[in-house]
């Protein structure tokens, strides 16, 4: 996924109860990234390159577990670099929600709630 420029991190992890797996799968603005399997206490994690054209950049993921399923852009140069996570972008997976980390604070500052099927 290389373009040049500064490196960022995102890692989305698992931490959903019961022993639960979720899959995920992730596209950028030029690439598709492929449908991946996260087992419980594990992470995907995806490598970003971020450019000169600022807001361009962004990562487009489908989550998918047993209870529910969302299309979500968890990276997006325009909201997060340089603002909540300029090399490191955590994000957690749990029963009620799919949660945004703030690199600087170590806050949650996004929170999603999964949609009621």
């Amino acid at each position: 996924l290389s373009d040049g420029g500064d490196v960022i991190i995102v890692r989305v992890s698992n931490n959903l109860n019961q022993g639960l797996s979720f899959t995920i799968h992730c596209k950028t603005n030029n690439q598709d990234l492929g449908t991946q399997v996260v087992n419980p206490g594990y992470f995907e994690r995806f490598e970003l390159h971020h450019g000169n054209a600022a807001g361009t950049k962004f990562l487009f993921c489908k989550i998918t577990w047993r209870d529910a399923s969302i299309d979500y852009v968890i990276y997006q140069d325009a909201r997060d670099f340089l603002r909540r996570c300029t090399t490191d972008c955590n994000w957690e997976v749990n029963n009620e929600n799919l949660l945004g980390i703030n690199q600087y604070s170590q806050n949650l500052d996004i929170i999603v709630q999964w949609p009621k099927n």
